[in-house]
């Protein structure tokens, strides 16, 4: 990576760390370290779903299993992120899978993988929290999804929804 790049990221300019690693990309799209660069510069920008792509072309483009394990891990971090900002359990449950199984895919490759190891045991662990909450959830009321079924029904047999107001 050329010192100019690694300069911007190391001081918070990521747009500009962007644009050089698209330029850089643009001359060598095959090139793993570039799209893992890329993906990380992303994802400090808030752009998870773009991180992502470029986390999965690394897994695609190299046999470096260093390099690999670090986009697998980088993509269980985005997932177990967004997990923990689902507003819905079976959603945050699904997110945590994947998380899992970006985890797990980084420690086949480098065993040896603290951080990978440390997430994939939280992760389990918000899994399981989840299962709980949402296996309390339904006990506590059971009724609750044919009463809001009726609800429903009742309020649209008994009036037409409203129609927008007009403009003064």
């Amino acid at each position: 990576m050329c010192d100019c790049i690694k300069h911007h990221f190391e001081n918070d300019r990521f747009e500009l760390a962007e644009k050089h690693f698209g330029n850089a990309l643009a001359m060598d799209s095959t090139n793993a370290k570039i799209h893992l660069n890329m993906g990380n510069t992303l994802l400090a920008l808030g752009n998870a779903d773009s991180a992502l792509y470029h986390y999965q072309h690394v897994a695609d483009l190299t046999s470096d299993k260093f390099l690999k394990a670090d986009a697998y891990h980088n993509a269980g971090v985005i997932y177990q992120s967004l997990a923990g900002h689902a507003e819905r359990e079976d959603l945050k449950q699904d997110l945590l899978k994947r998380a899992i199984g970006q985890y797990t895919n980084a420690l086949r490759l480098v065993p040896t993988a603290d951080d990978s190891r440390y997430n994939l045991v939280l992760s389990l662990k918000q899994l399981k929290d989840s299962q709980q909450q949402q296996s309390q959830n339904q006990n506590q009321d059971p009724n609750r999804e044919q009463e809001e079924e009726k609800e429903k029904q009742d309020s649209s047999s008994q009036s037409p929804p409203p129609s927008p107001q007009s403009p003064p």
